[in-house]
């Protein structure tokens, strides 16, 4: 696993240059190369759960701690990111976009989340002698919500289609930007109370990663009128909370900030760092196909005792056929689009 990070990170910094002022450090280019970057160490990460024991032993020991370590701050960008773009685009084009938010966002991510739910049902069984009763009805609508798991990656999903609502719902009660929000706030920390009491602390201890996003949006020109040549201060003072919170990250406040404080730093440094790789700008475009489906070949083929005793090649396994399986689905996608936009043509309005 050693092997697989270090070949991962000179295949990053090869196609990374330095930059005075990387003006477009939050162009979809941008952000799409950095999520690229770590929805393989969500890979890697998945992969681990099924395979923890590798063939090298010292030799991978570094290359597993590293996702051990970095934990759910692997997610984080994501969120952010996330926050960011629908907050840019609710300031940018007002009324239209975020009437549009219900089934462009919201209705549309939870629909092919439900698609992904049924392949994983089918392709793992979970329809083979099932009795169907009340338990198994609640079971697969709860399963369709992502409240509960057949295998697929769900808390993510459930998070983020949580933190739209609550955006939406902000957004259409509040004009002003910064009421909204405040709103927005105030709604994810309704979302961390409640989850507390029903599902574990990765369920919402990132969703304060979002806020930041939607922050940033609002309060962009003075946040970069601060940063402008103080990106190494900023970056040291960064690093120093997130080395003390991290520390102290078994009390959710602290793991909160360090969050936070994790993000900032990505963010601060891709102002000085230009990223142009095609590979990973493609892995980010595609961030929810890669995403959703990477267990699936995890799950199949780690019940075969061959793969179970040969780790690379099962890694390389999941990795092609995660591949092969998002451009199906892209291409999918886009046959779908094309139907939907003959069907409007016809229908008149």
């Amino acid at each position: 696993m050693t092997i697989i990070l270090l070949i991962f990170i000179l295949f990053v910094l090869l196609t990374c240059r330095y930059a005075n002022y990387n003006e477009k450090y939050l162009s979809k280019d941008q952000t799409d190369a950095v999520k690229g970057i770590f929805i393989f160490i969500v890979f890697l990460s998945h992969f681990l759960s099924y395979q923890p024991i590798l063939s090298n032993g010292i030799i991978d020991k570094y290359g597993v701690l590293f996702p051990k370590k970095l934990g759910q701050l692997m997610v984080t960008l994501f969120l952010f990111y996330s926050g960011y773009g629908l907050m840019e685009s609710a300031i940018k084009k007002g009324k239209n976009y975020i009437n549009k938010l219900p089934t462009k966002r919201i209705l549309k991510t939870l629909i092919n989340f439900d698609i992904v739910v049924i392949i994983y049902m089918i392709a793992t069984g979970f329809f083979n002698n099932l009795t169907i009763n009340f338990a198994t009805i609640k079971k697969f609508l709860f399963c369709l919500l992502g409240w509960y798991t057949v295998g697929n990656s769900n808390w993510y999903i459930f998070c983020i289609i949580i933190l739209y609502i609550i955006a939406y719902l902000s957004l259409k009660s509040f004009s002003n930007k910064k009421h909204a929000l405040i709103s927005i706030f105030i709604g994810t920390i309704l979302y961390t109370l409640i989850m507390k009491s029903y599902q574990p602390s990765w369920w919402y201890n990132t969703s304060f990663c979002f806020v930041l996003g939607c922050a940033f949006s609002v309060y962009k020109e003075k946040i970069e009128s601060f940063l402008n040549n103080r990106e190494l201060i900023s970056i040291i003072y960064l690093l120093a909370v997130f080395l003390i919170t991290y520390k102290l990250r078994k009390i959710q406040l602290y793991y909160y900030i360090c969050t936070i404080a994790f993000t900032l730093i990505v963010v601060v440094i891709t102002r000085k760092i230009i990223i142009k790789n095609i590979v990973l700008s493609w892995m980010g475009k595609n961030l929810f196909p890669l995403y959703i489906f990477q267990r699936l070949p995890m799950i199949i083929l780690i019940k075969q005792s061959f793969m179970k005793q040969n780790a690379y090649i099962y890694f390389a396994s999941c990795l092609i056929i995660t591949i092969l399986i998002t451009f199906l689905w892209i291409s999918i996608m886009k046959i779908v689009e094309l139907l939907k936009e003959r069907l409007s043509k016809k229908i008149p309005n």
